[in-house]
């Protein structure tokens, strides 16, 4: 009986944390969606780097941005998971802060690119909407 309550315990905390995550990441998506969507309208080819050399643009598809949301909605959901874990009531302002820290760090890409300033202004727009996305659905959202 104590592990039956023990693990509807485990999955009421775990279950509002993945739909988090989940609509996080939703959020994210429509978000780089529209942005995209409005810079084609405006006439702005997105481009992002292709590998080997990481230096070659090619065009921007819906596949780049699907992975470009979904990889970072689950490493966020995966420390918002730890840190109310681990960091008690401190959790929510930490990851706050890592959050912005890496949504940060996401600039360089966009800015390092070898493409037009408004190429760069609308992919870093898109890593804002996304980083926002996560931080308001992990821990903003009521």
């Amino acid at each position: 009986m104590t592990t039956l309550n023990q693990s509807q315990s485990q999955n009421q905390t775990t279950n509002p944390l993945f739909l988090s995550g989940l609509l996080g990441w939703v959020t994210a998506l429509a978000g780089s969606l529209i942005i995209a969507g409005v810079a084609a309208l405006l006439g702005i080819q997105l481009e992002i780097a292709a590998p080997p050399d990481m230096q070659t643009a090619v065009p921007l598809t819906l596949t780049p941005i699907l992975f470009a949301t979904l990889v970072p909605s689950i490493g966020a959901t995966i420390i918002f998971g730890l840190l109310t874990r681990f960091a008690g009531k401190n959790a929510i302002r930490i990851f706050q802060i890592i959050a912005v820290v890496f949504m940060l760090l996401s600039l360089g890409g966009p800015f390092g690119l070898p493409v037009a300033l408004s190429v760069k202004l609308s992919l870093a727009a898109m890593h804002v909407v996304a980083g926002g996305a996560l931080i308001w659905a992990l821990t903003l959202r009521k």
